[in-house]
């Protein structure tokens, strides 16, 4: 796993000016965020800011993006939760890429904070493997909470269990097995491959108890990430494949004024079959960021 402290750093001089920051300061991993921006403002080139605090949101929000972790090569521990969104319906919808950011199990999860680290690296490698398609495509935002608080009771069953049993190493064995035969066969290897990165420094025989709880965590977690995914008729391979059959396109509000970016516009036309021809040559002459408004592009598509 890479350094959580060392993401930071790398985020938090990617958005202050390197002409900002001396030479001489150094980030320290042991102390907090906030800790190092206050060492950083008492080096006396940031009096503009309000406060350590109010940097350390500032940057939080900088890096809360569609795809912030894969640009800025972080692990998606380090990124904030990501922004949702609400549709004409007023439905909460999330960027289908940042799906492994809800899982942040500081105030949900009962485990402690060795195993939700474990939990954690095993989770985003898995979702490291999905097709989440182009970067602006959206999904429902799911109840994370809920599926851990599944999860949760389902732990609370296996553990008296466990404290009854004078064999929990063989439990462990055998509990691993049913594990990965509920997985999806194209995540088994990647799950297979953590878990023994685990045992390489937690022994099966002296850790066989936290090693269960951490398989039966991640166990439940995919599997409802699962039935989510099937439930809204999600595509996310290799959990779910679905054919899209009716043309989705973000559309953006400022005040009374509704916009489409153009060239998702221009995409969803061509795959309906559309003549595009003059609008696609408007369009490879715009700007690379250019949007148009709603009624307009309502009347293109007709």
């Amino acid at each position: 796993m890479s350094s959580l402290a060392n993401d930071f750093e790398k985020v938090l001089r990617e958005f202050i000016p390197k002409e900002l920051i001396p030479v001489t300061w150094k980030f320290d991993e042991k102390k907090r965020r906030v800790e190092n921006i206050q060492s950083l403002m008492k080096c006396g080139q940031l009096g503009i800011v309000k406060s350590a605090e109010q940097l350390n949101r500032d940057i939080g929000s900088y890096m809360c993006f569609p795809g912030s972790t894969q640009h800025f090569e972080i692990d998606p521990v380090v990124a904030p939760s990501p922004d949702d969104y609400t549709s004409l319906k007023n439905t909460m919808y999330i960027y289908k890429k940042d799906l492994f950011l809800l899982f942040d199990f500081k105030d949900i999860s009962s485990l402690k904070e060795c195993q939700r680290e474990e939990v954690e690296w095993v989770l985003n490698d898995c979702l490291q493997q999905m097709d989440f398609g182009s970067h602006h495509e959206m999904i429902v935002k799911p109840d994370i909470k809920t599926i851990i608080k599944d999860g949760e009771e389902v732990l609370k069953n296996v553990m008296p269990f466990l404290e009854l049993s004078k064999d929990c190493e063989k439990i462990y064995e055998d509990s691993k097995t049913r594990f990965m035969e509920t997985l999806h066969v194209d995540i088994r290897e990647t799950v297979s491959d953590c878990l023994e990165g685990i045992i390489v420094d937690h022994s099966t025989e002296k850790y066989h108890f936290e090693l269960l709880l951490i398989i039966n965590w991640i166990g439940f977690i995919m599997k409802g990430i699962e039935n989510f995914v099937k439930k809204e008729s999600i595509h996310l391979p290799p959990l779910n494949s679905v054919s899209l059959t009716i043309p989705i396109i973000r559309l953006f509000s400022i005040d009374k004024n509704h916009f489409v970016m153009a060239d998702e516009l221009l995409k969803t036309l061509k795959k309906c079959n559309m003549d595009v021809s003059g609008f696609e040559e408007e369009v490879f002459g715009m700007k690379e960021i250019v949007y148009i408004h709603f009624q307009r592009s309502f009347s293109e598509s007709r």
